[in-house]
């Protein structure tokens, strides 16, 4: 078994495009009514663990979605069960570049306590965008990161795709447990 197999970039980019996806959507939904509830902190926690939720369950679906992929016979790829902790290395990557640049910019792009440069801005915004979702539980500003911070920010997206990918060798849906759960009316004849 390799770790690294033919037509894997596919799936990193896959991967990697839905994390971007995700984050685009809700800043840009999500943004607004944020912005109204930041001196609420619970409200504002509660969002962020509702925006949270909502970005591991697309990282998790694109893992159940991958592995579904690689059990056809006819793909390059095949499955073992660590593959989606491998597929997840594009998002942690990504995170920890614009990490290393925004303490970069804040530590070197700095005049009385304020970013100085376009360059500086830029790596504040994308990085503060890419962060959006945990902004409620963790405190991102002025270039200080709480230690907390990184747990949701390379944890979330690292268990999201491994256990989506796993569910998805095992053909676990949570949708299937759930129905005999759920009440559904019946028709009248």
């Amino acid at each position: 078994m390799k770790i690294i197999q033919p037509g894997m970039a596919r799936q990193f980019l896959s991967v990697f495009l839905s994390h971007i996806v995700s984050v685009v959507l809700m800043a840009a939904f999500a943004f607004m009514f944020v912005a109204m509830i930041m001196d609420k902190p619970a409200a504002y926690t509660a969002t962020s663990v509702v925006m949270s939720l909502i970005y591991f369950a697309a990282l998790y679906s694109k893992g159940h979605e991958l592995a579904g992929r690689d059990k056809l016979s006819y793909t390059t790829t095949s499955t073992y069960l660590f593959k989606g902790a491998v597929l997840s290395l594009p998002v942690l990557v990504w995170n920890f570049v614009l990490w290393l640049l925004y303490i970069f910019a804040w530590n070197c792009l700095t005049l009385d306590g304020m970013l100085s440069s376009a360059t500086g801005i830029i790596y504040n915004i994308v990085y503060v965008l890419n962060t959006f979702m945990f902004s409620g539980l963790a405190e991102i500003s002025g270039g200080k990161i709480a230690w907390h911070a990184h747990l949701y920010i390379y944890l979330i997206p690292f268990f999201a795709v491994t256990l989506g990918y796993i569910a998805g060798v095992y053909n676990f849906t949570i949708i299937e447990k759930l129905s005999p759960y759920i009440y559904e009316k019946k028709k009248k004849s």
